[in-house]
């Protein structure tokens, strides 16, 4: 309750709050009911496809969807940063994400995917389904070169806590060659925290504070980022099919 409030002092009072994990899919659920303002997302992270049984998974995927009919379907993708990953870990990955998908597309609920040097073989696995339903490329960390072909899928770029660490050149790099409708705000809270936050965990407020980043960057006002990035979600959720 106290990060739902402090976010609210902040101006943020709506949440697109994703699982990890399929044991967080009933908690998920609760605090739909408590909170009026959360928007859900099912579905299993790449870290932990090696946790549950993937038709099980899968099955419980199905059921939380039908009884969700606006929630979106992640955080879905897959994780190659880790250099030791087996062949057969891989695979895992490419079984879970492929069949999320499937899911998603089923549904025809947006996505919201996880990538770590993993952008290209997404991109493959997303055009060879032809997935067409958009979603969220979360804590985009690519390229203007490999966001072009997602942009013209529907997706938008997660922009979010990263830009409040001194050291994120690589982002504002990419912020130059990005249009309005582009971007999407974000925070990856509990994650991503950086030393400017004076607290050890991130919150949903400090999306107040990457609206007031991006404002100063485009020489305008943080109402008008939060304008914007309300109008891109909103075209993600609602599109004219």
């Amino acid at each position: 309750p106290e990060v739902i409030q402090a976010a609210f002092a902040s101006g943020v009072d709506r949440f697109i709050v994703p699982c990890s994990h399929v044991h967080d899919f009933q908690a998920l659920a609760r605090l739909t009911v408590e909170y009026s303002g959360i928007l859900p997302a099912f579905g299993v992270h790449p870290f932990y496809a090696s946790e549950a049984e993937l038709p099980i998974a899968l099955d419980q995927l199905q059921h939380s969807l039908a009884a969700h009919p606006q929630a979106l379907v992640g955080e879905i993708g897959l994780d190659f940063a880790d250099k030791s990953l087996s062949l057969a870990q891989r695979q895992q990955q490419h079984a879970y994400f492929e069949a999320q998908l499937h899911i998603a597309q089923e549904h025809q609920r947006p996505v919201i995917l996880h990538h770590r040097q993993s952008l290209d073989a997404m991109l493959k696995t997303v055009q060879a389904q032809s997935f067409d339903c958009g979603g969220f490329l979360h804590g985009y960390s690519g390229s203007i070169e490999q966001a072009r072909p997602w942009l013209q899928l529907g997706f938008k770029l997660g922009l979010g806590s990263v830009l409040l660490k001194p050291n994120a050149r690589k982002v504002f790099q990419l912020l130059l060659h990005l249009k309005h409708s582009d971007y999407v705000l974000e925070t990856d809270a509990p994650y991503m925290v950086s030393s400017s936050m004076n607290q050890a965990y991130n919150e949903p407020k400090f999306v107040r504070a990457v609206a007031e980043t991006l404002a100063e960057f485009y020489q305008c006002s943080w109402e008008e980022i939060a304008t914007y990035s309300n109008e891109n979600i909103a075209s993600v959720l609602n599109p004219s099919r």
